[in-house]
C-alpha cells in the first residue's frame, strides 16, 4: 500500500510499505565528491594537532556526513 509515512523514520520501514519519500541519495554522493579531501588544514592551530600522528594519522580517511535541518523555517 503506497502511502506517506507520517512520522515514520526508520528507512526499510518507508520502503518495505512503499510510502512516498523524496530520494536525496544523489545529496549524499554530491557531498561526498565535494568534500574537503584533506581536513587536517581546518584543524591548523587547534589542540587536536599537538597530540601527534597517533591521533591525526586516520584524519581524512572516513567520509562522515552531518546533515540538520534544524534552521529550516517551514510550516508544513
Amino acid at each position: 500500500m503506497t502511502g506517506i509515512g507520517i512520522g515514520e523514520s526508520d528507512f526499510i520501514m518507508l520502503r518495505q510499505k512503499q510510502n512516498y519519500y523524496i530520494d536525496k541519495t544523489e545529496f549524499i554522493k554530491n557531498i561526498i565528491d565535494n568534500q574537503i579531501q584533506d581536513s587536517k588544514e581546518l584543524f591548523a592551530g587547534l589542540k587536536i594537532m599537538e597530540a601527534g600522528e597517533k591521533d591525526t594519522s586516520q584524519m581524512s580517511s572516513y567520509p562522515c556526513i552531518y546533515m540538520t535541518f534544524k534552521d529550516v523555517r517551514q510550516t508544513t
